[in-house]
């Protein structure tokens, strides 16, 4: 079948065709790849070729302009003052800046108008003391007020300067000290006087560093009024790079990761000396290298090895680099082997039995570790047994490295129980406890069980189900406990999703449990009076 041939006329076509089949704009990468592709190759992109062709293309996700206006009025005609709806509702507010551009667009854009006056400082004052007339200062909560507190930031740079102002509160803040200048420039002194760095305060006590840019209006006018201008930048000579790298090595200071502890000195030894390794090497202090391996580079080691009458059985305990680079490069260590001619050898058959005496002499020789266990031996341990550890614990064998096994599982669980550990913790709060537990036994209940320490173990909470009339409930008893049902989804985020999952809304449920918004609104948190 011949291939179809594009064009600009074909691709709008094809568009069309689609809207009146009713199909999706959106998506249409995975109904008609050619068909995208196409488009994006004749007109830039998918969106300008559905301009193109005629068609509109419709919004991402389900906040549509027209899904922002329709939301907006059933808040209002619900009974949600206009002030409030954007704080009942946070997504329809971002919804509403993203699709309008300001929230009072999206509002205008439905009808309705954000009533009040902007901010000023006279309303800042007037907001503070009307809170101050009704005695709500003594528990004045900042994220109660964010745009009093704001507006008090943006007039009066503080809300302790606007209390002041507004006539409520006199004196310094409480538990912060107040510099001035003069004691700024004692503590620079103190520390000139100390022999501690002027050029490295931010990183070294960086609250001082931003209350002197606060008052100075930045580091190096405080220095200059300290008596201290800022020294001119160093400049870095090979020699004076030796000089400095012999220096931190006599002084006891480290040589690794230099770039983030001496940016100047690292870029000048790359400068003067091509890296940080050819620098300390120029400076006389030896260090290791890491290798960079090649497949000419992996064959010269081999033959090398082989030279030295070395057994190739051993490159795997000797030379780990060499082993996994090898085997990266050719596949597998047999095909490495075949590669340098080495005569196969013949193969033995591993048994359970062989596996537990490999290992037991493998416990038996001294200075042997976890690491050192051959990869044939691990992989027949994991085919016969299960597992390496698994094997181990058939033959008796300890893992050296501190391996979870059941029985330290068990043991480790009764010996924290009897030190008065709360047992109802999962793991005792260890997360490697915990993971081992999971992984030896499917679960910490299961683990504790078999401790023998089943009954003292307490289940935790179960988890509250929802539906709709657990929801309804749930509302009601609110209610009687006289707690807020305004802003909800901070207070109790189960319930209100719960509401959204079953009513659509946090208003809808409030009117299926017999709830006006008015009285809703009433219904706030006790206020603290100030004596």
């Amino acid at each position: 079948m011949p291939q179809k041939k594009w064009s600009k006329q074909r691709v709008i076509e094809a568009i069309r065709a689609r809207h009146r089949r009713g199909l999706p704009m959106r998506g249409v990468q995975k109904d008609d790849s050619k068909l995208a592709v196409a488009g994006r190759q004749w007109f830039g992109s998918w969106a300008k070729a559905v301009s193109a062709a005629g068609v509109k293309m419709p919004p991402r996700g389900k906040w549509a302009k027209e899904t922002v206006v329709a939301r907006i009025q059933d808040w209002h005609r619900q009974g949600v003052p206009v002030g409030r709806i954007g704080q009942q509702d946070l997504r329809l507010r971002a919804a509403g800046y993203c699709r309008f551009g300001s929230w009072r667009a999206a509002l205008a854009a439905a009808g309705l108008q954000l009533t009040g006056w902007k901010w000023s400082k006279e309303r800042v004052i007037h907001e503070l003391q009307a809170l101050g007339r009704n005695g709500v200062l003594q528990g004045f909560r900042r994220k109660d007020h964010s745009r009093l507190t704001s507006a008090a930031k943006k007039y009066f740079g503080s809300l302790h300067d606007a209390l002041n102002a507004a006539g409520l509160r006199q004196g310094e803040r409480k538990g912060r000290r107040t510099w001035t200048r003069q004691q700024i420039i004692d503590v620079i002194r103190s520390r000139h006087e100390q022999g501690l760095s002027l050029t490295s305060v931010w990183r070294e006590d960086n609250s001082f560093y931003m209350i002197v840019q606060r008052a100075f209006g930045g580091w190096r006018p405080a220095l200059r009024a300290a008596g201290f201008p800022m020294p001119l930048k160093r400049t870095w000579t090979p020699e004076s790079v030796i000089q400095e790298i012999r220096s931190r090595r006599q002084r006891g200071l480290p040589l690794a990761n230099i770039q983030r502890l001496d940016q100047g000195l690292y870029a000048a030894a790359r400068r003067h000396w091509g890296g940080w390794p050819e620098a300390l090497q120029a400076a006389g202090i030896e260090t290791k290298r890491l290798r960079r391996w090649s497949r000419q580079a992996v064959i010269a080691a081999l033959l090398d090895w082989q030279a030295r009458g070395l057994s190739f059985s051993r490159v795997w305990a000797e030379d780990r680099g060499l082993y996994d680079t090898a085997v990266r490069i050719f596949g597998s260590w047999d095909k490495t082997l075949d590669f340098l001619g080495v005569p196969e050898r013949p193969k033995r058959k591993w048994t359970r039995q062989r596996v537990i005496a490999e290992l037991q002499a493998w416990y038996g020789r001294s200075g042997e570790k976890h690491r050192n266990v051959t990869p044939a031996l691990s992989h027949a341990a994991a085919n016969l047994f299960g597992g390496l550890y698994e094997a181990m614990e058939a033959a008796g064998v300890q893992p050296k490295n501190g391996r979870w096994t059941d029985r330290r599982v068990i043991e480790t669980i009764q010996d924290r129980y009897v030190q008065g550990q709360p047992i109802q913790f999962v793991g005792f709060g260890d997360p490697a406890l915990a993971g081992a537990a999971q992984r030896r036994f499917g679960g910490w209940l299961e683990a504790v069980t078999a401790a023998g320490l089943a009954e003292k173990y307490r289940q935790p909470a179960p988890r509250r189900t929802w539906s709709k009339e657990a929801t309804i409930e749930a509302i009601l008893a609110r209610r009687r406990q006289g707690l807020p049902l305004m802003r909800i989804s901070k207070k109790d985020s189960g319930l209100y999703y719960a509401a959204n999952k079953y009513f659509g809304s946090w208003p809808a449920a409030l009117h299926a449990a017999g709830i006006a918004p008015e009285e809703a609104s009433n219904i706030s948190r006790p206020i603290i009076q100030t004596s």
